[in-house]
């Protein structure tokens, strides 16, 4: 009722809306629902606007839900759900694949960013309208490394990032890895590339990439990100602490009530 009411005041990034929901007591495993919620009401407010243009009925809404509000959840959504695929790949055999966690990295968030893969022959030609020789790109399929562990295309990423976010959210994504060209539209690519950078500690340089269009994810190089790309990793630890400025520590308190002690 809120995001229909207020839809002014809603977080404009994932980081505010696990505030923002945190400060109204909603736990962020009700994402799904929300979204789901958010669907219903856009299903509403679209079945109004129609029967208004065909003069059903006369009466206009005052208010309607945001739209920004369910491309905001959903791509909250897909980045903690790809958190949790990136540590399962990292970890693969034994924890081998993290000993090149820039190639793994890399191929993963190109995968996130693409809309399909590229064959050699799209890849020659991209090569070739950049005046590019590859440098280390090779023009092949191979998804398999020396060590054991496996580079995973577009479809199996998203596949997998999927299935988490049904196993975490029971939900099923309307906007992201939509065929629909209408839903895909309003899946935002940037603001998903910056808030998995934020769930999983990855930094990459600041610079253009071409997002959503076709990308390469394997052994030899990756397409939009390349493993050049990746510039650090910084590791994430949970704490208890508030970053809000009225947050004051129990410790405090205990301190100033016992002094002597």
């Amino acid at each position: 009722a809120e995001a229909r009411e207020r839809a002014s005041q809603l977080p404009f990034d994932g980081r505010h809306l696990t505030e923002w929901l945190h400060e109204r007591g909603v736990n962020c495993r009700y994402l799904g629902r929300l979204a789901t919620l958010a669907v219903e009401e856009e299903e509403k407010d679209a079945k109004d606007e129609k029967d208004i243009l065909t003069q059903k009925s006369k009466t206009i809404a005052t208010k309607t839900i945001s739209k920004s509000w369910l491309e905001l959840l959903e791509c909250e959504m897909v980045a903690r759900a790809a958190k949790h695929v990136l540590d399962e790949y990292l970890l693969e055999a034994g924890g081998i694949a993290a000993s090149q966690p820039s190639i793994i990295i890399a191929a993963f968030l190109s995968a996130l960013m693409s809309t399909s893969e590229e064959s050699a022959a799209d890849t020659e030609r991209r090569l070739a309208k950049n005046g590019d020789d590859g440098g280390d790109e090779q023009l092949t399929l191979l998804d398999v490394c020396e060590d054991g562990f496996r580079i995973r295309g577009h479809d199996e990423v998203w596949t997998d990032i999927t299935k988490e976010i049904g196993r975490r959210f029971r939900y099923k994504l309307r906007l992201y890895n939509n065929k629909d060209p209408k839903a895909s539209s309003r899946a935002s690519l940037v603001p998903l590339l910056r808030r998995v950078c934020q769930r999983t500690g990855v930094r990459i340089f600041a610079k253009n990439y071409n997002m959503g269009s076709k990308g390469l994810c394997n052994m030899g190089g990756s397409y939009p990100i390349a493993s050049a790309d990746i510039v650090a990793i910084v590791p994430m630890v949970k704490h208890a602490a508030s970053v809000k400025p009225e947050f004051v520590p129990c410790a405090n308190g205990a301190v100033t009530a016992n002094a002597s002690l």
